[in-house]
């Protein structure tokens, strides 16, 4: 059993009013009430990933105006608050990605950049990692993205998902950390 369909509507009419911090809530209070445990439900939830899916831009996204990129962003945050369905039930019926990829996908790249972004700034800020290593979780990977799988020095890294990816259904790369120093310039 999870969030009703009616719950969900009501936590995303807060987050349209960009009331994040009361959604959070009523998300952490519903999971209390069903008797789940908020750790097993939100592994990785923090508060600043909803935050940040808000204001994400990828650099996929250039070219898609403000007033669109506003719902792809709501729709990341119903994703990083593990809210059901399809990532596109958030999205306004005929809106148009700006890009090559699905509502579904769109939503996905701004959730793997928020993802990629906090990753890269722990592994930083650890002073343990170097290097990270880029893979691509999906069998169907691009030339363009395989090009790009090796071991990158942080800092030198390619912006994820990767700009100039061609898979339809959007880019699946990931980092690795690596903590030994092996790297390799791209060329």
């Amino acid at each position: 059993m999870g969030f009703s369909l009616q719950f969900a509507d009501s936590v995303f009419e807060l987050v349209k009013r960009e009331q994040i911090e009361t959604a959070i809530e009523a998300v952490l209070e519903e999971v209390k009430r069903m008797g789940w445990r908020h750790d097993q439900f939100f592994p990785q939830l923090t508060r600043g990933d909803v935050y940040a899916a808000l204001t994400a831009r990828p650099k996929i996204f250039a070219a898609v105006p403000d007033q669109s990129m506003i719902f792809f962003q709501r729709a990341a945050v119903m994703a990083f608050l593990g809210l059901p369905t399809s990532r596109s039930r958030w999205l306004p019926p005929g809106l148009q990605t700006g890009t090559r990829i699905n509502g579904d996908s769109a939503v996905g790249a701004i959730v793997n950049y928020v993802q990629s972004q906090r990753n890269i700034e722990c592994w930083v800020k650890s002073g343990l990692v170097i290097n990270a290593r880029l893979q691509n979780a999906s069998r169907d990977v691009c030339p363009n993205c395989a090009e790009l799988s090796h071991v990158w020095l942080l800092g030198e890294q390619p912006e994820l998902p990767y700009e100039f990816c061609t898979n339809p259904k959007g880019c699946h790369c990931v980092y690795i950390a690596h903590t030994f120093r092996e790297h390799r310039a791209p060329g």
